[in-house]
C-alpha cells in the first residue's frame, strides 16, 4: 500500500476485485433469470450501473478497513512511546535534576 489516498484506493480495489467479480457474476445471473427483458429500464443498464456502484462501495469499504487497522497499530505504538517517555521523565526528575542542583 502506498502512503497517499489514491495509492490506498488502488490497493483496496486490487484486494476486492476477485471476490466482487464472482459475487457480481452470481447476482447478474440471478437478475437475468428473475426479471423479464421487457422492462421500462433496460436490464443491461441496471446491471452495469449496479456493478460499478458495488465495485465503488466495496473499494471504499476495503480502504476504510485498511485505514482502521493502521490507526489501531499506530495508536498502540504511540501509547508505548508515551509510556517510555514517562519513564524517562521520571528518571530525569529523580536522578539527574538532584545531581545538577547539588553541584
Amino acid at each position: 500500500m502506498k502512503n497517499n489516498f489514491w495509492g490506498l484506493i488502488w490497493s483496496s480495489f486490487n484486494e476486492i476485485q476477485g471476490v466482487l467479480l464472482g459475487l457480481l457474476g452470481f447476482l447478474g445471473g440471478i437478475a437475468l433469470i428473475r426479471y423479464p427483458f421487457n422492462t421500462s429500464i433496460p436490464l443491461d443498464l441496471v446491471i452495469i450501473v449496479s456493478f460499478f456502484t458495488l465495485l465503488f462501495i466495496a473499494t471504499l469499504l476495503s480502504a476504510v478497513n485498511t485505514l482502521l487497522r493502521q490507526k489501531q497499530k499506530l495508536e498502540a505504538e504511540v501509547k508505548q512511546l508515551q509510556e517510555v517517555n514517562q519513564k524517562l521523565e521520571t528518571e530525569i526528575k529523580q536522578r539527574i535534576i538532584p545531581k545538577i542542583l547539588s553541584t
